[in-house]
């Protein structure tokens, strides 16, 4: 059994899963099989992948119709044999000599979550941002409940990014609890990733830039050029019962305040986009889901998103949107 899973959900990414694939079967340790599960592409990233894995019998390769990433991933995880999952995206990578120090503290600590850190290039501001996680503040192998982790953590970075591929989680941690992404829906992320925490028993931090993220990079599902209906209503859905979850939960009431704060964020981030939509009916649909969900931005401990929130009151959706995005885009 490999210590380490890697699950890749390609669709469409001919020109960056071969360097995807690379960045972890060069890497300082060895001791992982890599699972792609390809998402009924239509150009060559299949025929890529299986030219990979007829050189490295690490490489599996399972294909589905066009059903999402949500459902490519819960695949790989079923299908999985490594003690741990990491999750990959089709357009990013690793970067160099990162597993074996990652591998020596897992099996030293043997924690349900590893979190590690991250760099991300934006394609639309042409940037590279760094240390996006505060993970210094937490002790070299120190572990903590998933709780404790949250409450520490947003203490210092109050929009927390829930993204699934900064963390090695064991594949126990994800099974026993049953713990999969939703299938049909965006924003599987936020869904996902907030249930595997609250359930960690153990989650310790690994302090070191692992992960290259590409952001806003054309095509992608991520990319801000992609807005549509679907990913907003998801987006929404998700956050709405993500709070009502915190609000009838056990968790103490520090860590409610900070979590209904964090997810109704991305309300008005939501809103901030609200401009992208050319077409009036979109314009009209996607207006009408902020007003069926405003009542999750009431959780905000932003001033002056609190600002916004009368804005959209005295001056409608298109002018408060117009008034978030310059709010949002100083952040």
């Amino acid at each position: 059994m490999p210590l380490f899973t890697f699950i890749i959900p390609a669709y469409n990414v001919e020109d960056y899963i071969e360097e995807c694939v690379m960045s972890i079967l060069k890497q300082d340790f060895s001791d992982f099989e890599i699972l792609i599960v390809d998402d009924g592409s239509t150009d060559k990233s299949q025929e890529v992948c299986r030219k990979m894995a007829r050189h490295d019998n690490r490489i599996k390769i399972y294909t589905q119709t066009n059903k999402g990433t949500s459902e490519a991933r819960n695949i790989g995880v079923i299908k999985a044999k490594g003690e741990y999952i990491i999750f990959l995206d089709d357009d990013d990578y690793w970067l160099d000599n990162m597993l074996a120090d990652l591998a020596k503290m897992v099996l030293h600590l043997k924690c349900d979550v590893v979190v590690f850190n991250y760099e991300i290039f934006d394609y639309y501001l042409n940037t590279i941002t760094k240390d996006n996680l505060p993970l210094n503040i937490f002790g070299k192998n120190i572990t903590m409940h998933g709780l404790e982790y949250l409450e520490r953590i947003l203490c210092v970075k109050r929009l927390y990014p829930w993204y699934p591929w900064c963390y090695a989680i064991k594949r126990r941690h994800l099974i026993d609890n049953k713990l999969f992404f939703k299938p049909g829906i965006r924003f599987e992320d936020v869904d996902l990733m907030f249930r595997v925490l609250i359930n960690a028993k153990t989650i310790t931090c690994f302090d070191k830039e692992v992960y290259h993220y590409r952001f806003n990079r054309q095509g992608a599902v991520s990319a801000r050029s992609n807005i549509n209906l679907k990913t907003e209503n998801d987006k929404l859905l998700v956050i709405k019962n993500n709070i009502d979850f915190v609000k009838t939960s056990q968790i103490n009431k520090k860590l409610k305040v900070m979590l209904c704060d964090n997810f109704s964020y991305l309300w008005f981030i939501s809103l901030s986009l609200h401009s992208l939509f050319k077409n009036v009916d979109e314009k009209h649909t996607h207006e009408n889901l902020l007003k069926k969900y405003i009542s999750v931005s009431v959780y905000t401990k932003s001033f002056s998103l609190h600002l916004v929130r009368i804005a959209v009151k005295l001056l409608g959706i298109e002018r408060a949107a117009f008034l978030c995005s310059k709010i949002i885009g100083m952040k």
